[in-house]
């Protein structure tokens, strides 16, 4: 089941990507990211992603755990941006 998040405010011209890397780190990292206003919003676009009737408490505790953890990378949607992390093992 795919989850989407619609805020309810409107959009703002002031968009910015929020990237953490290092995310969830067990046997190898994941990344995170989001597009918002400011890092809250970020964050609660994630958990709003990543929770569904089936995601334990405990799942929505580690993720918000985890991106309060971390200091994303915050990217202003001026200009171009692009990066990419390799898998591993």
């Amino acid at each position: 089941m795919t989850m989407y998040y619609r805020p309810t405010s409107q959009p703002s011209t002031q968009l910015r990507l929020y990237v953490w890397h290092e995310f969830a780190c067990d046997y190898t990292c994941g990344i995170a990211f989001a597009i918002a206003q400011n890092e809250e919003e970020a964050k609660d676009v994630i958990l709003g992603r990543s929770t569904s009737r089936y995601t334990s408490q405990y799942t929505s505790r580690y993720i918000r755990t985890q991106l309060d953890n971390i200091r994303p990378e915050v990217f202003e949607l001026n200009s171009p941006v692009g990066f990419y992390v390799e898998g591993g093992s």
